[in-house]
């Protein structure tokens, strides 16, 4: 599924795209905008917890949820690939 804005409409310029993933010093990885202004966080964590009533993310499927977020600025815009910064 693709989704495209209407020809008229544009991203917002308060995030700037590309945005791109980080991993901090913490469990998490971090995407950012352009400017590196932090978007939101995605928290993992691999030890094993028996008993808490709730799973949570293993750092593989957080990096993979912050990899597709980042993504969210090329979907909406129609584009196939945008660069990451080094």
């Amino acid at each position: 599924m693709r989704v495209l804005l209407e020809p008229h409409c544009t991203m917002p310029d308060r995030f700037p795209p590309p945005w791109y993933v980080t991993e901090t010093e913490g469990a998490s990885f971090a995407v950012r905008d352009a400017t590196g202004f932090v978007l939101t966080y995605f928290y993992y964590d691999d030890r094993r917890h028996i008993g808490t009533g709730f799973d949570r993310l293993t750092r593989k499927q957080a990096y993979a949820l912050a990899k597709n977020f980042a993504k969210l600025p090329a979907l909406l815009l129609g584009e196939r690939d945008t660069p990451q910064p080094s």
